[in-house]
């Protein structure tokens, strides 16, 4: 991949969080990561998202979590590259329920 194209993409990942709500989605993003610190989490996948959720859903209501795994997801792609999209994120919430 070429530079240019590289540096299109980083781009485009910024552009996944908007402006005016980025200081509340990398309080998520930080939040999430602390969690992951505090239970040794080293890497991110279904179980880790199932886990984190479980452990929020008791505090939140639905449309609550599904904002924070939303911000969440979208800093995981920008700040990691990392694409948790692939992951059943309605079916994790609606199975903490």
């Amino acid at each position: 991949m070429s530079k240019t194209m590289k540096e299109q993409a980083e781009e485009a990942r910024k552009k996944l969080v908007p402006n005016k709500s980025a200081d509340r989605y990398q309080k998520e993003y930080e939040i999430f990561k602390n969690w992951q610190q505090t239970n040794n989490v080293t890497e991110v996948d279904e179980d880790v998202i199932l886990a984190d959720v479980s452990e929020f859903s008791k505090k939140y209501e639905g449309s609550s979590v599904w904002t924070k795994i939303s911000m969440v997801k979208s800093m995981l792609l920008t700040n990691e590259n990392l694409d948790i999209s692939s992951l059943c994120i309605s079916q994790i919430i609606h199975e903490t329920k």
